[in-house]
């Protein structure tokens, strides 16, 4: 087929802005290489600068040749100055937010009868008050119809692992979608974040596959 006259991709990215967090390792670090094959340009975001640099050198080069637009930022999630940084990056390199994954997470794999406060607390900080804090700071700078795409886990529904880990997410996984429903409403004319009609994904990668909500 001649490529002037295929049909478009509809996983195609090209002329789309998307920030990543937690991208330095992991899931992240695979979603960042998806999304550049997609012909993203990305606002990479991690506590390790020295592999989200190194992935970014990489990227840079492009598949085909095609060199991928990348910034990188140092952030912590739990921290909204931090969060509030990543949006300034994505806002003077690129001009807008079209996608914001929200990727950092972690969790504990102690039981739950053993969990520490400060363990537990840090937790919280970063799967429920990361994806809020990044979804705040982002808003503005998203057009009508983007979207937030929000990375959980199985834990949160299956108990084939019972430990601090899958109580804790499962509790943010519910937490965050109900303060993010406020968000994917089209018809509000103003709620807690913004005004637009902004998309909101969740995703739930793990013993069970992927699921999509």
């Amino acid at each position: 087929m001649n490529p002037d006259t295929r049909p478009a991709d509809p996983f195609r990215l090209d002329n789309r802005v998307v920030v990543l967090t937690g991208a330095s390792s992991g899931l992240g670090r695979g979603f960042a290489r998806a999304l550049a094959v997609a012909g993203a340009a990305l606002v990479l975001a991690a506590r390790r600068l020295e592999q989200l640099e190194q992935l970014a050198a990489e990227l840079a080069g492009g598949p085909g040749g095609e060199r991928t637009r990348v910034e990188v930022v140092r952030a912590d999630v739990s921290s909204p100055e931090d969060c509030q940084r990543v949006a300034e990056v994505a806002a003077t390199r690129f001009g807008r937010v079209d996608v914001l994954v929200n990727n950092a997470g972690l969790g504990t794999v102690v039981p739950a009868s053993k969990e520490t406060p400060e363990g537990f607390r840090q937790v919280i900080e970063v799967n429920l008050n990361g994806a809020f804090w990044m979804s705040q700071a982002c808003q503005p700078l998203m057009p009508e119809g983007s979207s937030v795409v929000n990375v959980a886990s199985s834990a949160a529904t299956c108990s084939c692992r019972p430990n601090a880990k899958s109580a804790s997410i499962r509790n943010s996984n519910a937490a965050a979608r109900s303060s993010s429903s406020r968000m994917r409403s089209p018809g509000c004319a103003k709620n807690d974040i913004g005004s637009n009609s902004t998309r909101n994904w969740w995703i739930w990668p793990g013993c069970n596959g992927l699921a999509l909500s």
